[in-house]
């Protein structure tokens, strides 16, 4: 089971932009905790952490802030999907977000509140432009319901 959440599985997926992240039907932390349990989901965060340690190269987390990482993803951020952890890492990989010094449990989390509400925007946009669709639709579209 684990490695249906290895990096190596999930990579494959593709998830390079918010809007994959957010249609992605990969489960969140939470609903992780919730079916697999705490110590699966541990392990699949540290899986990944690992991952990330390995990529970055320059002075690596010790095992003990791996897991503390991992319980801090768990504890702040249950809401995230693991698609939200992959485009954060590949993202940390590619460049795009800086990480200046070392590996550390406090920059993995600033990067993953600064995804967070990134994505909580990012829905909010969404949100209000089918909103406005919705509003600008045909007024004058005959009526569908029945009137008693």
């Amino acid at each position: 089971m684990l490695k249906a959440y290895s990096p190596n599985s999930l990579q494959e997926s593709n998830i390079n932009t918010l809007e994959k992240a957010l249609k992605s039907k990969t489960p969140t932390v939470g609903a992780m905790i919730r079916k697999e349990g705490s110590e699966f989901t541990r392990s699949v965060l540290l899986v990944w952490i690992v991952y990330l340690n390995n990529e970055i190269n320059e002075r690596p987390m010790s095992e003990n802030q791996m897991k503390t990482c991992a319980m801090r993803i768990m504890q702040k951020h249950s809401s995230l999907k693991l698609a939200d952890l992959i485009l954060v890492w590949n993202k940390v990989i590619d460049g795009e977000l800086q990480l200046y010094g070392s590996l550390g449990t406090n920059k993995i989390v600033s990067l993953l509140d600064k995804h967070f509400e990134d994505r909580l925007n990012h829905s909010a946009e969404l949100s209000q432009r089918k909103h406005t669709e919705f509003r600008q639709g045909d007024l004058d579209a005959p009526r569908t319901s029945k009137k008693y």
